[in-house]
């Protein structure tokens, strides 16, 4: 819970709630020095109404006070991740425009979810999936850095996910020219980099979606690990995952898109 005034309780603009607190400010000083030069102001001199101007500029001031208690929606955190997973299916169906998936790997949501994932997609959206390589020189040591006790884990769940993204894409090849709207697109691709997030930025231009991000801790499973859900409207967090995001996207020295990475090995 957080306290804010009523300019912000209400989604009223700011700006207002500082000129009413500064008139506030100006009828108090008023109260007390009527009728001075100050260099800056000249404060009025109210007369007989001088106490009726020191109640509305204590009013005036008293609109910027934080007295209002609202929880605060902006950064929500799950203690484990795995209580996010009873809200994929919203966050899939909630999705309007984009969503961005990236992490080591989604061995059980892609195909847990396939089918509403092709309804999004036959709506238009815009999906994109960025995975581990499992054949990366870095599978053994990422897989030992997660406390895996059987190192071929990690090896396995990548492969599961790039098996069901490839039925995902196939599936979704034989319906797109049939798409109720067009625009939806699915890219998949795969990095060879130490894995060190879960992420799940759904709408990043929608201001009041939120997305979702787990980060890798050294020797914990990640499902024990805690979810921060944020609110896009807190841009500047949001924009630098952002940011990474899209160099990693974009980063050709470690990065396959899957018809490359099957081109390579038959899974």
């Amino acid at each position: 819970m957080k306290k804010v005034n009523v300019f912000s309780k209400y989604n009223l603009p700011e700006q207002i709630g500082t000129t009413i607190g500064l008139i506030g400010v100006v009828l108090i000083i008023s109260f007390i020095f009527p009728d001075n030069d100050f260099g800056v102001i000249k404060t009025p001199n109210f007369g007989q109404f001088n106490v009726l101007a020191l109640i509305f500029g204590l009013i005036c001031l008293a609109t910027n006070v934080p007295i209002f208690k609202v929880e605060n929606n902006e950064l929500i955190i799950f203690k484990q991740s795995k209580e996010l997973h009873a809200e994929f299916k919203e966050i899939i169906g909630g999705i309007k425009n984009e969503a961005i998936f990236w992490g080591g790997n989604f061995y059980l949501s892609v195909n847990e979810h396939k089918t509403l994932l092709l309804d999004r997609l036959n709506n238009g959206i815009k999906l994109k999936y960025l995975i581990f390589n499992p054949y990366s020189n870095l599978c053994e040591h990422a897989s030992k850095d997660f406390n895996e006790g059987d190192s071929n884990h990690l090896f396995d769940q990548c492969i599961i996910t790039i098996k069901n993204l490839r039925d995902l894409d196939d599936e979704w090849k034989k319906m797109k020219k049939y798409a109720k709207i067009e625009g939806g697109s699915l890219e998949i691709k795969l990095y060879s980099n130490t894995p060190r997030i879960r992420a799940y930025m759904i709408d990043l231009e929608q201001e009041n979606s939120y997305s979702y991000f787990i980060h890798f801790l050294f020797k914990l499973d990640s499902s024990d690990l805690p979810v921060y859900k944020i609110m896009n409207k807190n841009s500047d967090t949001v924009e630098t995952y952002k940011k990474s995001f899209y160099r990693l996207w974009n980063d050709e020295t470690c990065i396959l898109t899957l018809s490359e990475f099957l081109a390579q090995h038959k899974i």
